[in-house]
C-alpha cells in the first residue's frame, strides 16, 4: 500500500509540474500554424496574394506606358503576360495550391516584375550611361 501511495504521489505531482507549461499559450509564429485545409496552406489568402501583385504589376504597366516610359508594344507585352499568369492563378486556386505550384507561380510574378523594372530603366537610362558615357 506505501509502494501505491507513493507512485501516486509522484504520479500527481508530475502531473502537477507540467500543467502549467502545458496550458500555456503559444502564437502561430514558433513553427504553430493554424489549421487550414487543401495542402496545409491558406490557399485563398495565398491565391488572392499573389492576385493582388499582378493587379499591382498590371497597374505599374499602364502608369508607365500613359507617362510615355515604355512603349506600346512592349506594354502590352508585359500586361498581357501579368493577365496571363493572373489566370493561371485563380485557375490553379480553384482546387488549391500546392506548394510547388504557388513555388512557381511565385517565380513567374517575380520574373515578371524584374522585366517590368528593366524596361523603365532602359527608357530612362540608356545603356551605356551607368558607365559614364553620355
Amino acid at each position: 500500500m506505501r509502494k501505491f501511495a507513493f507512485t501516486l504521489a509522484a504520479a500527481a505531482a508530475a502531473l502537477g509540474f507540467a500543467a502549467p507549461a502545458w496550458a500555456q499559450y503559444v502564437p502561430y509564429g514558433y513553427g504553430y500554424a493554424p489549421r487550414t485545409y487543401g495542402y496545409g496552406y491558406n490557399t485563398a489568402a495565398v491565391a488572392q496574394g499573389m492576385d493582388a501583385r499582378v493587379a499591382g504589376i498590371r497597374a505599374q504597366v499602364r502608369d508607365m506606358r500613359y507617362r510615355g516610359m515604355i512603349s506600346g508594344s512592349r506594354a502590352r507585352t508585359l500586361d498581357r503576360e501579368a493577365l496571363q499568369i493572373q489566370r493561371s492563378t485563380r485557375a490553379t486556386a480553384w482546387n488549391g495550391i500546392s506548394p510547388g505550384e504557388q513555388y512557381s507561380l511565385d517565380r513567374r510574378i517575380v520574373r515578371l516584375q524584374q522585366r517590368v523594372q528593366y524596361a523603365s530603366y532602359n527608357r530612362i537610362r540608356p545603356r551605356y550611361v551607368r558607365y559614364g558615357y553620355y
